[in-house]
């Protein structure tokens, strides 16, 4: 018979599953918001006179297609990664650190190059909850047979 999963793990998978969803819903987000984000870069283009309407048009359509399919991936990587911890498996911690990572880098970037909207809190809850839960998984005892601070 197997131990129960420590309480840090099995939160850990919680979040991982807010993680998964928050990701699913900033993919909804951006189809369903896609002509509002188009509507945003265009009347950006028209008070910028440096950006014209074709890379407005452009921007509007990355950020679209981006959202979606960073949010799609996330989802499943997530997903992926929630039942797979919640099996204990040891290298759950470093895939989880390295995507967490990922995402945070995804979310800055798309507020640097990206018309910013309300697809930004979808990926934002996303990020919080995706370090969270991987900082959770650093804890000692978390992980069978790994100590906190080695992998």
């Amino acid at each position: 018979m197997t131990a129960p999963a420590p309480r840090p793990l099995r939160l850990a998978v919680t979040l991982m599953l807010v993680a998964a969803v928050a990701s699913l819903g900033q993919a909804v987000l951006a189809l369903v918001m896609a002509d509002r984000i188009r509507s945003l870069a265009l009347l950006g283009a028209v008070r910028n006179s440096v950006t014209g309407p074709f890379l407005a048009a452009s921007a509007a359509e990355f950020t679209i297609v981006a959202a979606v399919v960073t949010g799609l991936a996330g989802a499943g990587l997530w997903a992926w990664l929630a039942v797979s911890a919640g099996r204990r498996r040891t290298w759950v911690r470093v895939a989880a650190t390295v995507l967490a990572g990922l995402t945070v880098l995804v979310l800055v970037a798309s507020f640097v190059i990206m018309i910013i909207t309300v697809v930004h809190v979808a990926a934002a809850a996303a990020t919080v909850a995706a370090v969270v839960a991987t900082v959770l998984l650093h804890q000692r005892g978390v992980v069978p047979g790994v100590d906190a601070g080695r992998a």
